[in-house]
């Protein structure tokens, strides 16, 4: 069937390969604070929550993220005991004010 189609249109599209694993979100919902961390607003039902994340591939829309682990928190000075991570389940703005 696809030889049909092949005679009557013309099919293009990109492959974008990367080795990376993560969690996909919207450039628009990446902000960066002071010291340069990039950062994701996570909605709670009370409030929302300010992660920190880092950024291991990004594209024109949307960017590959992950946790920092132990030593990388260690080299930033972040609190290991206050950090807390972004799961795959959680609910970011797509637009955030924070």
């Amino acid at each position: 069937m696809p030889e049909e189609l092949i005679e009557y249109r013309k099919i293009s599209f990109t492959i974008t390969w990367w080795n990376a694993s993560g969690l996909r979100v919207p450039n628009s919902s990446i902000l960066e604070d002071e010291n340069g961390l990039k950062y994701v607003v996570r909605k709670k039902t009370d409030q929302n929550e300010k992660v920190i994340v880092k950024v291991l591939k990004r594209n024109d829309k949307y960017s590959i993220i992950t946790t920092y682990d132990t030593e990388e928190l260690e080299a930033l000075n972040i609190d290991i005991e206050k950090y807390t991570k972004i799961q795959q389940y959680d609910t970011i703005l797509l637009y955030p004010n924070y």
